[in-house]
């Protein structure tokens, strides 16, 4: 199976961008109304400049104390700028297995030049898995026992 397949099955939910000069404060926001917890970080082309999860929106917010000004600082000043990403045609095992290697849960899809295309999640790559093998199964089973041959 495909990433291209995931992405087409998932749709847009749960999938927030934003640009490099928006502050702290603004991704804190989507993630505080969305249920998401990365935004990917675009330029105008869409292409892919790094990712703020959740956790960096923690410490930066952490690190703030008393000087509430300290985190209206730029998303691009705490994001993730080497990002891991796949591409459509990429084999869905294969995604599964890097994410799990390295410990990831949701990685960014682009296309040739590094456009932003979609989110895999670790939990909807499961998901597809487990229905492909229930139908797999069932298609075994109507062999097997003849059904349908009649």
């Amino acid at each position: 199976m495909l990433v291209s397949t995931i992405l087409r099955n998932q749709g847009a939910g749960g999938v927030a961008t934003t640009g490099p000069n928006a502050k702290v404060a603004e991704v804190a926001a989507l993630l505080a109304v969305q249920p998401i917890e990365m935004v990917v970080v675009c330029g105008p082309d869409r292409k892919i400049l790094g990712v703020v999860t959740d956790s960096d929106v923690m410490r930066c917010v952490a690190g703030c104390g008393a000087d509430a000004h300290a985190c209206a600082v730029d998303v691009a000043d705490v994001m993730t700028r080497r990002v891991v990403t796949c591409a459509p045609e990429d084999d869905l095992d294969r995604v599964r297995a890097l994410m799990s290697d390295r410990g990831l849960r949701r990685i960014p899809v682009a296309d040739g030049d590094g456009r932003f295309l979609g989110l895999v999640s670790m939990r909807g790559a499961l998901q597809q898995q487990c229905e492909e093998s229930e139908f797999e199964e069932r298609m075994l089973e109507q062999y097997f026992f003849g059904l349908g041959y009649r």
